[in-house]
């Protein structure tokens, strides 16, 4: 029995020193300096720059972030047509190439020349039809629910001159949510039938 013990007891002392070593290695180089694991910082990725068609950039529409960076509905696109058209033409305001073929297909029957048109996309590309968005202007605010085609839709009014510094759009729009990425300043240029699409996609 004694012989039994002290051979339990060898293992446990080369046990012992085994996990002695294993210790002395994970903090030790080879020089005596103890090893230190580097801490990376979590670095949020910046939110992408939202693509604009060149009617958007000349109407001055502006974007204002979320300061969330997940949990967040991002707008993401922004383009107009002009005369409810999806046709490229040689207006500003007609739709570019970009955007008729990404979205052609996705706001199936929008052919309003008036209007705001927004949706928002799951991270599966697929229309989210239970959002729901705020549009207004400086008189009056809707609630413009998602259509079973999954956009909204709201036919605006009032008139400004992009050209003029002094004057703005005066419709804003974004998703019913408070951490939704907002957009303002559109309006129709000089009584011309503009629509602007919005594109906002939902970041988890």
């Amino acid at each position: 029995m004694s012989a039994i013990t002290d051979k339990l007891d060898s293992i446990q002392q080369k046990l012992n020193s085994a996990l002695a070593d294993f210790t002395a290695l994970k903090l030790m180089i080879g020089d005596g300096e103890p090893v230190i694991t580097p801490t990376v910082p979590v670095v949020e990725p910046p939110s992408p720059a939202v693509r604009q068609s060149a009617g958007v950039t000349k109407l001055r529409v502006g974007v204002t972030r979320s300061p969330r960076e997940h949990g967040v509905y991002r707008l993401t696109d922004l383009f107009t047509t002009m005369f409810g058209s999806w046709e490229m033409g040689e207006s500003v305001y007609s739709i570019p190439e970009w955007a008729r073929n990404d979205f052609m297909g996705v706001f199936p029957m929008a052919g309003g020349d008036h209007n705001i048109y927004a949706i928002v996309l799951g991270k599966d590309g697929r229309a989210i039809k239970e959002a729901k968005f705020d549009v207004w202007n400086s008189r009056e605010a809707f609630l413009v629910p998602t259509k079973d085609y999954g956009f909204a839709e709201k036919d605006i009014y009032g008139s400004f001159n992009p050209d003029d510094p002094s004057q703005s759009g005066g419709w804003s729009a974004m998703v019913r949510s408070a951490d939704s990425d907002l957009m303002t300043g559109f309006g129709l240029p000089m009584n011309h039938h503009v629509s602007l699409f919005c594109v906002w996609r939902w970041i988890g």
